[in-house]
């Protein structure tokens, strides 16, 4: 005798394993920067000094960019934020991400740190020159 209500006779078949997706190979790795008000304004001075109508997000990232390719450059400690911070996001290609890990390795620091310290010796130097 079978039951009346044919839901109760589904026949479940093995659902077939899902293929994993591939990486994006020009995905970026994104990090937050706390940078105080003032620094933030300065860097959207400096980014309307120079001409560039880019997002806070862009202009970040090429000075992250711009410092990563300077071997020479010395580099002040890192100075932490006092405690009104905002943070902007660094978005950074793949061989970029490994400079920035080898100098938080060499620094002993974490990569929102090591981001941070290279950010703001780079607005500095702008600074200087504009």
């Amino acid at each position: 005798m079978s039951n009346l209500n044919p839901m109760f006779h589904r026949n479940y078949k093995s659902r077939p394993k899902l293929e994993k997706t591939k990486k994006r190979i020009d995905k970026k790795m994104d990090i937050k920067v706390a940078v105080t008000l003032d620094e933030k304004s300065r860097i959207r001075k400096l980014n309307f000094d120079l001409n560039r109508n880019l997002s806070l997000t862009q202009f970040s990232s090429n000075l992250v960019i711009e410092g990563l390719d300077i071997p020479y450059i010395l580099y002040s400690p890192y100075r932490k934020p006092p405690r009104n911070y905002e943070y902007v996001h660094v978005k950074l290609p793949l061989e970029y991400q490994s400079k920035l890990l080898d100098l938080s390795i060499k620094w002993e620091c974490s990569l929102r740190k090591a981001a941070r310290r290279i950010l703001i010796n780079l607005l500095e130097d702008k600074r200087e020159v504009i």
